[in-house]
């Protein structure tokens, strides 16, 4: 497990880092998880130099290996802080290869489901199934399925990560965040007075490293330049494996701005760039289907929300921030990622720039991330 952990996280920080160039948004979120899981689940069908390159792409130790590693991976979030699912639509016509029905069944229980054919009604369906497994979070996945679309990889995950300590919805209001450009803007500040949370100095990348526990052994970790010019050039030196889990946490008062942040992207050029060019070209899927197929698209979106538990359960809390001496505050542009710290698989990797300026309704639930991949082959 930790080995496929610092193969995502390998995989997932080179990826973060195309997408960070190449996007003018100012807020970017990621769930290398979610998309080595799809792009896994294609190598299931792939043969020959296709599937030494996805191997070699994302990462990967043996093929068989890497399978059970990941399934056992889905198993085991799933009785912790996440939900995953897996589905693959399938062209009535297309006959797929009983083989690879049978590993996409075996490791990622993932159960086949037929396309009508008809873009708008194949899209609804596709978009339903989305929505429901990431508890509506994430609408309107697909615009459309392209007519001549024959086989489609979908995966989601829902993760409710929960803070180790609760945050006080009484005590949150607005504070300043200090943008890029030097502009403050005043947003909503989660703080408690008296959170458990580790900080530590990195020389190197001159930033603050702080971990903040949640619950069944996840961190959410934030590297924050001293320097708000210098994230991206921080987010292009960091090493990942080089972020030690804690070893003490320090009560101190912590103030976390709220966020709602959602973002999508196709993923086509990025892959190419790291060296997945050949399944968009020339790919042998013979493992599928004897048929001709090519990855036409490869969709990914997440969406996060981070606040406090609900009112009721956080009644007994002090509002009190005054009479802490230590001070833990996230007013300027970071990044962040969601780990687990058994097995060093990053769930989600992000960079805010701009936290969303207004106020939010205080709601229940501490976090929740739900990010969405698809693979989409089609006929030559």
């Amino acid at each position: 497990m930790q080995v496929l952990g610092k193969a995502i996280g390998d995989f997932g920080i080179t990826m973060f880092r195309k997408i960070l160039k190449e996007t003018k948004k100012p807020n970017v979120i990621i769930s290398p998880l979610s998309i080595v899981l799809g792009l896994a689940q294609l190598t299931l069908g792939s043969a020959n130099e296709t599937e030494r390159e996805l191997v070699k792409g994302l990462r990967l130790a043996s093929p068989n290996c890497s399978h059970h590693s990941l399934h056992m991976a889905i198993s085991t979030f799933s009785h912790r802080a996440a939900h995953i699912a897996s589905t693959i639509y399938l062209r009535k016509a297309l006959r797929v290869k009983p083989g690879f029905l049978m590993g996409l069944q075996r490791f990622y229980q993932s159960q086949p489901q037929r396309l009508s054919g008809q873009p708008s009604e194949d899209a609804k369906r596709i978009n339903s199934w989305v929505e429901q497994m990431t508890s509506g979070k994430i609408k309107n996945f697909l615009s459309a399925v392209p007519v001549n679309t024959e086989l489609i990889l979908i995966n989601a995950i829902n993760f409710k990560g929960l803070w180790k300590v609760q945050f006080d919805p009484r005590a949150t209001g607005p504070d300043s965040f200090f943008l890029e450009n030097g502009t403050v803007l005043q947003v909503p500040m989660m703080k408690h007075p008296k959170y458990p949370v580790n900080i530590q100095f990195n020389q190197e990348l001159q930033s603050e490293v702080i971990w903040i526990p949640f619950k069944h052994n996840m961190s959410f970790i934030v590297v924050k330049p001293l320097d708000s010019g210098r994230l991206n050039s921080v987010v292009k030196s960091l090493n990942l494996s080089d972020i030690k889990g804690p070893h003490k946490l320090r009560t101190m008062l912590v103030r976390v701005p709220k966020l709602n942040v959602n973002f999508g992207t196709e993923l086509k050029n990025v892959l190419e760039h790291l060296g997945l060019s050949r399944i968009f070209s020339n790919p042998d899927l013979s493992r599928i289907s004897d048929q001709p197929l090519v990855v036409s698209s490869v969709q990914h979106k997440s969406t996060m929300e981070l606040r406090e538990e609900g009112v009721e359960a956080a009644a007994g809390t002090s509002v009190s921030i005054t009479r802490s001496l230590l001070q833990c505050t996230i007013n300027r542009p970071f990044f962040f990622m969601i780990r687990d710290e058994i097995s060093g698989i990053p769930l989600f990797l992000g960079t805010i720039k701009q936290p969303q300026p207004t106020l939010q309704k205080v709601q229940a639930h501490v976090l929740e991330a739900y990010p969405s991949t698809v693979v989409l082959p089609e006929p030559k």
